[in-house]
C-alpha cells in the first residue's frame, strides 16, 4: 500500500514530491471544521435553491439569469463533492487514504466543475448587463436560450481535463498543502498550453466578471433611486443578486490569483509550510458556500419562499401535537370512566371495588 505520509512518496508508478503537511493539531481542526461547514452548508443550499427554483419557481427574476443560477448550484454540489469532501476525510486520516485510483482520477474531474462554475458567473455577470443595457433585446433571453448557453459552457469547460489527459494522464501528485492529489503540469507541453487555456478559462472570463462590477454597482444605485420613488424592489434586487455573486467571486479568488502570480516569482513569495497556500485555497470556497446566502439575503421571494415552509412544517407539528395531547386526554377520560364502582354485595351490605 502506497504510504503518502513521508515527504517523498511513489504514487501510480510516478515519484511525486509532497510539501509539509499541517503539524499542528488545532490548525487542522480548524479546516476540518471550516470545510465540514463548507460541505454541509453547500449540499443543503445548492440542493434547496435547484427544488426551490425547478418545482417551485421561487425565484422570481429574470428567467434567464434564474438558469444561471440553477447551473451554478449543481457546479458547486460538484465542486464539494470532487474537492471538498476527499479533502475533509484527507484530514481526519491525516494523509491520503481513498486509493491510487481516486488519486489518479480526482484531479481531472476536480477541476471540471470550479472551471464551469467560473465561466457560468461570466455568463450571469454578461447577460445581466445586456438585459439593463439592452431591455429590447432582452427577451430573446429566455429560460431556455439560458439553458443552451449553460450547456455550452458544460461542453467547452471540458477543455482543460480533455487537454490534460491527452499531454500526461499520471502527471499526477498528492499535495500536503491542499490534502488532495492534484495534477502537476510538468510536461513541456504545457510551457505554452497553459497559459492558453488559462487564458480563455480564467483570466479573460474574470477580467470580465472583475469589469462587470463596477457598471453592474452604478446600475444598481440607479435603480434603488428610481425603485424608492416608484415604491418597487424587485428590479433593483436582481441586479443586487447579480452584483453579490459577482463581487464575492471577486473576493474569494483574489489571493489565490495573487499567490500564483507571486509564486512565478521564487524570490518574492516565501512560504515553507504551505501557510500562505491554504488561506489562499480557503478564500476560493467562500464563492462555492455564499450562494445560498446571498439568495437568501438578495432574492424575496425565495426567502418568502423558505420562510412560508418553515411556517407550515412548524404548525404541522403543532396541529401533530395538538391532536397527540387531545388524544392522550381522551384516552385518559376514557379509563377512568371504566374504572367506575362496581357494587358487591356482602353479607354486611353493599361494598364498591
Amino acid at each position: 500500500m502506497t504510504d503518502l505520509h513521508p515527504t517523498t512518496t511513489t504514487l501510480l508508478g510516478i515519484q511525486n514530491t509532497t510539501l509539509q503537511e499541517i503539524q499542528n493539531s488545532a490548525l487542522r481542526n480548524t479546516w476540518i471544521i471550516y470545510f465540514l461547514f463548507v460541505f454541509l452548508s453547500s449540499v443543503a443550499g445548492d440542493t434547496l435553491i435547484l427544488v426551490s427554483s425547478i418545482k417551485n419557481r421561487a425565484f422570481k427574476l429574470h428567467p434567464f439569469i434564474v438558469s444561471c443560477i440553477q447551473h451554478i448550484a449543481v457546479a458547486d454540489l460538484l465542486v464539494v463533492i470532487t474537492a471538498v469532501l476527499p479533502r475533509i476525510v484527507s484530514l481526519v486520516a491525516e494523509g491520503w487514504v481513498l486509493g491510487d485510483v481516486l488519486c489518479a482520477v480526482g484531479p481531472f474531474v476536480m477541476i471540471y466543475p470550479v472551471t464551469v462554475s467560473i465561466l457560468l458567473i461570466c455568463v450571469m455577470a454578461t447577460s445581466k448587463l445586456i438585459i439593463l443595457k439592452f431591455p429590447i433585446i432582452s427577451s430573446d433571453l429566455t429560460s431556455r436560450n439560458g439553458h443552451m448557453v449553460c450547456g455550452f459552457i458544460w461542453m467547452f469547460a471540458l477543455n482543460i481535463p480533455t487537454a490534460m489527459l491527452v499531454v500526461d494522464k499520471t502527471d499526477v501528485t498528492y499535495d500536503f498543502r491542499t490534502y488532495t492529489c492534484h495534477y502537476r503540469f510538468s510536461s513541456p507541453t504545457w510551457n505554452w498550453l497553459e497559459p492558453f487555456l488559462a487564458l480563455i478559462n480564467s483570466i479573460i472570463p474574470n477580467i470580465v466578471v472583475v469589469g462587470s462590477t463596477i457598471p453592474l454597482m452604478v446600475y444598481l444605485i440607479k435603480a434603488r433611486q428610481v425603485s424608492r420613488r416608484i415604491r418597487g424592489a424587485q428590479r433593483w434586487q436582481g441586479i443586487l443578486t447579480t452584483f453579490v455573486t459577482v463581487a464575492v467571486y471577486s473576493v474569494s479568488a483574489l489571493p489565490y490569483s495573487v499567490y500564483r502570480a507571486l509564486e512565478s516569482q521564487s524570490d518574492v513569495i516565501k512560504d515553507p509550510d504551505g501557510c500562505l497556500f491554504r488561506v489562499a485555497v480557503s478564500f476560493l470556497f467562500l464563492n462555492t458556500v455564499s450562494n445560498f446566502y446571498i439568495y437568501l439575503f438578495t432574492v424575496p421571494s425565495f426567502r418568502n419562499f423558505l420562510a412560508g415552509r418553515i411556517d407550515t412544517y412548524y404548525s404541522s407539528m403543532s396541529l401533530s401535537s395538538f391532536k397527540t395531547r387531545s388524544m392522550s386526554v381522551k384516552s385518559s377520560s376514557s379509563k377512568s370512566r371504566g374504572k367506575t364502582a362496581i357494587p358487591r354485595i356482602t353479607n354486611g351490605g353493599t361494598d364498591h371495588v
